[in-house]
């Protein structure tokens, strides 16, 4: 019995679904390109970045003061900024510390709260940021000088732009 052309429709229907159904699964999804963050908000890492190496003279005088009254050994100090909405620092302050040196923890305060950044295009928000220290024995015998970052991408930095500093 031959198939009546009424018949042919439906089938045809059933055999493109079934070829076209496994190209479809395989196929890449399109996804819209994330936007960019706008120029001159704080909140990217390399503003975040070239801000900081900036003013990062000012940390390195801070051990090497602190050096001066009193041999340091390695380690880190981390601090909190909260940026205001012109992107000056609104807040500075210690969130971890392993070298434990009360007159270089308060020295990175003072600094840091002289701070800029770029102005944001929100309402300000927090920076979480580590300086890592090296002992001057250590610069001495080749060692590296104390370390603030150069801006590579593998530098653990933390922005939170949830925590936002209330308007004026």
């Amino acid at each position: 019995m031959a198939a009546s052309p009424a018949m042919l429709k439906p089938l045809a229907s059933l055999l493109l679904l079934a070829v076209a159904t496994p190209a479809c699964r395989h196929a890449p999804e399109e996804r819209p390109a994330a936007p960019a963050p706008p120029p001159g908000t704080p909140f990217d890492a390399p503003s975040i970045r070239a801000a900081i190496h900036a003013n990062r003279d000012h940390v390195t005088d801070c051990y090497e003061k602190a050096y001066e009254t009193r041999p340091l050994r390695s380690g880190n100090v981390t601090v909190k900024f909260t940026l205001d909405p012109e992107g000056k620092v609104a807040k500075s302050e210690l969130v971890k510390t392993t070298i434990h040196e009360p007159a270089l923890e308060r020295c990175i305060l003072a600094h840091t709260k002289t701070w800029s950044f770029p102005k944001p295009t929100t309402q300000g928000g927090v920076v979480t940021y580590p300086f890592v220290f090296k002992p001057k024995e250590s610069r001495e015998a080749g060692g590296p000088a104390p370390e603030v970052p150069d801006g590579s991408e593998t530098w653990p930095f933390r922005v939170d732009t949830t925590q936002r500093q209330p308007p004026p």
